[in-house]
């Protein structure tokens, strides 16, 4: 049913039903307004529900008539189609257009709307031509200083010229003795052989050296034995000489009662001194320092403890058959002996 109405126009076209409904609201309140055309021209005032529903009959009486304004339904369903109460008559001519009415007030502005929800991003526009380069900036500041790396590992650079030969340095200390020579086994055709000894001061050991004698001195002649002395730590420069005789058994003129070799050494100085040994089997003393010479150099068939390598314990006496003419001359610490031996 419609609510209270304020008006409602109705027009008439040969008693039938035709027209058009709307249905507007207005904040001083609600009102129906229905056109129905019809032959003649007339206006029914309806303010009331009685007088709509005799609107609604009339309607109702028309097939297909519109009952609704904008979906809303105003007659009631109890009013449905029947038959019209005579034929339609032809539609006649259109009439003329009526004049343009005045130009409305304008509405209000209505209020913005709500904002639609965000587009799909449209596909990627093709890369643009490259721009000019702009200005060079001012520098930066500088960053902080970083770690250390770690340290490279250098290549050798090339060798640079050799520099100048510097002054001579002053001469070091004079070496340990070193260690025996070898002994030659041969002096055959030699008239004399010569040895330098020297003690070694600053480590107190004596200086030795071995010699074998067979070809010079074990001969039938024997041979001469020269020693030239200089005392090297005297307050006085004290210098020496002592001469000696030596001679080996001969074993074409001896009976061979004693094992090995008998020989003797003979002094030549006004202190004189003989030494008499056995070559082979027992060790012994050959030549020994005498006179004021005592304790200076000594001569012996075997190495005597005081020598640098013995450590103090003598060695046995020499008694392989190619050293048995084999002699240790040794020299004091404080002396240094230049010996020359002679062949007779």
């Amino acid at each position: 049913m419609l609510g209270p109405f304020s008006v409602i126009f109705a027009r008439f076209i040969g008693g039938y039903i035709m027209g058009s409904f709307k249905w507007s609201q207005r904040s001083a309140g609600s009102f129906a307004s229905i056109t129905l055309l019809a032959l003649a021209t007339t206006t029914f005032f309806i303010s009331n529900t009685a007088q709509a529903d005799i609107v609604c009959q009339l309607l109702a009486r028309r097939s297909g008539a519109v009952k609704t304004f904008y979906g809303v339904d105003v007659c009631p369903r109890r009013y449905v189609p029947v038959i019209p109460l005579v034929s339609a008559g032809s539609v006649g001519p259109q009439g003329p257009k009526g004049d343009i009415g005045p130009k409305g007030d304008k509405g209000d502005k209505g209020d913005t709307g709500l904002q639609g929800l965000a587009g799909s991003q449209g596909p990627i526009g093709l890369t643009g031509a490259k721009g000019d380069k702009g200005d060079k900036g001012d520098t930066g500041p500088a960053g902080p200083q970083g770690v250390a790396g770690p340290a490279g590992i250098g290549q050798p650079g090339a060798q640079g010229p050799a520099g100048a030969i510097g002054p001579r340095g002053l001469q070091g200390p004079a070496g340990p003795a070193g260690p025996a020579g070898g002994v030659p086994t041969s002096y055959a055709g030699i008239a004399a052989v010569e040895l330098d000894i020297d003690g070694a001061t600053a480590t107190s050991k004596w200086g030795c050296a071995d010699i074998n004698l067979q070809d010079i001195c074990g001969d039938a002649d024997g041979c001469r034995i020269v020693f030239k002395m200089h005392h090297k730590t005297s307050g006085t420069d004290t210098v020496k000489v002592r001469n000696f005789h030596m001679y080996i058994e001969q074993d074409a003129l001896s009976p061979k009662q004693y094992a090995g070799l008998t020989g003797t050494t003979l002094s030549e100085d006004a202190a004189g001194g003989e030494w008499q040994y056995y070559l082979g089997q027992t060790a012994g003393t050959v030549i020994s320092g005498n006179g004021s010479a005592v304790g200076w150099f000594g001569v012996y068939n075997y190495r005597p403890g005081f020598c640098p390598d013995r450590a103090g314990i003598d060695s046995p006496a020499y008694s392989n058959a190619a050293d048995l003419y084999k002699f240790t001359f040794a020299t004091h610490p404080a002396i240094h002996s230049h010996i020359t031996i002679y062949d007779n």
